[in-house]
């Protein structure tokens, strides 16, 4: 494996479960495996509470990529692999109302739209697509995605 792709995308059932727990109180093994967006939650939380609801489910989703981005870091062997220069890591979203996919750019620390090439390769915008080493964010970090 070369590369790893954690893709998420709006109108996500889960994360809007996530967000709102009380929801979940008969099904306590969902909010278990729920708990791995908590990280998330909190970032919407402090971050985006200006955000009408509808929009903080969308940059939930958006967040929860990048979390689980990072989760996936702390496993040996995807650090190993990542250290020796043998692993690449993307964060995606698919806008499931349109068919776009997005990559997280970490330079721009924003996700930036992916094209298809005449030939049928998807295209990345500058400064993706060479897989985010460090995606260069902070817990707790604002920004206004495009998404």
């Amino acid at each position: 494996v070369k590369d790893i792709i954690v893709c998420g995308h709006t109108n996500c059932g889960a994360m809007h479960a996530a967000m709102h727990p009380d929801s979940l109180k008969e099904m306590p093994r969902v909010r278990q495996w729920l708990g791995n967006a908590d990280a998330s939650c909190d970032i919407v939380a402090t971050q985006y509470a200006h955000l009408p609801p509808e929009a903080k489910w969308k940059v939930m989703a958006q967040e929860n990529v990048l979390v689980q981005l990072e989760n996936l870091r702390t496993h040996p062997a995807v650090l190993a692999a990542l250290t020796n220069g043998e692993l690449r890591l993307h964060a995606w979203m698919y806008k499931m109302e349109t068919g776009e996919v997005f990559a997280f750019d970490a330079e721009a620390q924003q996700y930036q739209t992916l094209g298809r090439r005449s030939d049928g390769v998807v295209a990345s915008p500058s400064g993706v697509g060479n897989g985010v080493r460090d995606s260069g964010r902070k817990y707790g970090q604002r920004r206004s995605f495009a998404i």
